[in-house]
């Protein structure tokens, strides 16, 4: 945790960025590469558990590409790792959670958390390669990753937070082509799931996908044709991200609409990490290179929400959907006026976003 945590009775969590760029895992063996860093500080070493239990410690390994889009962190460059061990692995479920521990120089531990699948999945249906790509997916194989991904720290969160068990009627809102619900249906058949989109051939997908759930396609303003009161748990991955601050409001309300008093809403946003790393990444064209590599221009604005994206061009006008970074003292101000904020994540969702969890309190 930061230094903000009890602040307002918020519970402040940090986590660091970083991805596991390989993963395999066989009966006799164990293979990761990839790069943590907590901007905090320098981490001394790694430890790799499986499962929740010890592998060994992972080795070192510079990562000049990692230290090229966090030019403002003067440690980026010392935070790859590879592990490579012969290890008996039990059987077990099919999907196991990797965890790379670490350890700064303050002796404070933070850890990164993924799950790998054994590949019993990999025959599931997978949508169309256009509809992969318009939620910003490469391919199939990052399309369950991603998801994957998005998976666990979604329900690390509510889990940290919350009695998962009690949520019985879900909204993916955002859903695109089931990215995330694909592994949710999975974990939790006997829970009912809805979505909702702005793209009409993404919805007709879920629909086949998922038969037991209601999925409709939505305008790009509010509201939606759920009635109030519909859900108990309501997820945003990745949608405020793209939404100005006008739309946010107005959005933030509908959800709060559709949900039962004491529901939970998880949402992301892009903090002040993602602004600064995507300030720094050369393909981020959206963003100019200002002067400064500090984050003084988006704390004094608290919102940047003029960046245009062209993602959904066909489906939406050019001046609706965005990239939009804010500050976290400007969320915490702005979405508390519709729910109580229970916990702020950084770099929560796919060590990347932030992760916000909120309830409905009346």
């Amino acid at each position: 945790m930061n230094g903000r945590s009890g602040t307002r009775g918020i519970d402040f969590v940090e986590v660091p960025a970083g991805h596991l760029d390989e993963v395999g895992i066989s009966q006799d063996e164990v293979r990761l590469s990839g790069w943590m860093l907590w901007p905090k500080e320098p981490l001394l070493r790694l430890e790799v558990l499986l499962d929740g239990h010890s592998l060994g410690d992972a080795l070192a390994k510079p990562r000049p590409d990692v230290a090229r889009v966090h030019r403002w962190i003067s440690h980026a460059g010392n935070t790859g790792f590879t592990f490579h061990r012969a290890v008996q692995i039990q059987p077990g479920p099919s999907l196991r959670e990797i965890e790379i521990r670490g350890a700064g120089r303050s002796g404070e531990m933070i850890s990164m958390v993924a799950l790998w699948d054994s590949g019993c999945s990999s025959g599931q249906p997978v949508p169309p390669e256009s509809l992969i790509k318009l939620i910003g997916s490469p391919d199939a194989s990052s399309y369950r990753s991603q998801g994957l991904k998005v998976f666990a720290d979604i329900t690390s969160a509510i889990r940290r937070y919350d009695d998962l068990d009690r949520f019985e009627r879900v909204l993916d809102w955002g859903c695109g082509c089931g990215r995330l619900l694909t592994h949710l249906v999975s974990a939790f058949p006997e829970k009912t799931f809805s979505g909702c989109d702005l793209v009409p051939q993404a919805i007709e997908w879920c629909r086949e996908r998922f038969p037991k759930g209601r999925f409709e396609s939505v305008r790009p303003h509010p509201p939606t044709p759920f009635p109030e009161g519909s859900f108990d748990l309501v997820i945003a991955s990745s949608v405020f991200t793209h939404l100005d601050r006008d739309l946010q409001e107005r959005w933030l309300d509908e959800l709060s609409r559709v949900l039962q008093p004491g529901g939970l809403v998880i949402a992301s946003v892009l903090g002040e990490y993602a602004y600064l790393r995507d300030r720094c990444s050369g393909w981020r064209s959206w963003i100019p290179m200002w002067p400064s590599s500090s984050s003084a221009r988006l704390r004094s604005r608290g919102i940047l929400d003029q960046f245009r994206n062209n993602s959904l061009r066909d489906f939406v006008d050019s001046s609706y959907y965005r990239n939009t970074y804010q500050d976290i003292h400007y969320t915490i101000g702005k979405w508390s006026k519709h729910f109580r904020i229970r916990a702020y994540i950084e770099r929560g969702l796919d060590n990347y976003q932030d992760l916000l969890v909120m309830q409905r309190i009346s």
